[in-house]
């Protein structure tokens, strides 16, 4: 699991890691026990790798949340999810004028945010100029 930055702030999970001992090709090994409602980001972030809860499956969902429990229970994802705000570059909550030397910096520093990314295109250039102004003027 990355963070906006891609930094990692859990795993690497899979073959080898945690209980398993090797996951082969004609094998699904599902992680229980995160399911909705209830799970959040803490609770993904502080899974013990040696004690997580993998158990055998008989489905994949490949990629999507894992559905177990004869499908009676689904894993919500959405924790994972952070909810960005286009403008609030300086990440304080707030899309205002504080937020064009933290724009400026991303802009020319050359790294990429996600919050700076004004257009959705997964990069920062000046292409975004434009819809950072504009979100800043709330139009």
């Amino acid at each position: 699991i990355l963070d906006a930055s891609g930094n990692t702030i859990s795993g690497p999970t899979g073959e080898g890691d945690g209980n398993l001992t090797g996951v082969g090709s004609r094998e699904v090994a599902k992680l229980e026990g995160l399911e909705a409602p209830n799970a959040s980001l803490a609770d993904w972030v502080g899974i013990d790798l040696l004690l997580a809860p993998y158990n055998d499956g008989s489905s994949s969902t490949f990629g999507e949340a894992n559905v177990f429990s004869g499908g009676t229970l689904t894993q919500d994802l959405s924790a994972l999810r952070e909810r960005v705000t286009c403008g609030d570059v300086n990440l304080d909550g707030a899309v205002d004028f504080s937020d064009i030397p933290a724009f400026i910096e991303v802009l020319i520093g050359g790294t990429y945010l996600q919050q700076a990314d004004c257009n959705q295109d997964d990069m920062v250039d000046f292409a975004d100029i434009d819809p950072f102004i504009e979100v800043l003027i709330g139009s």
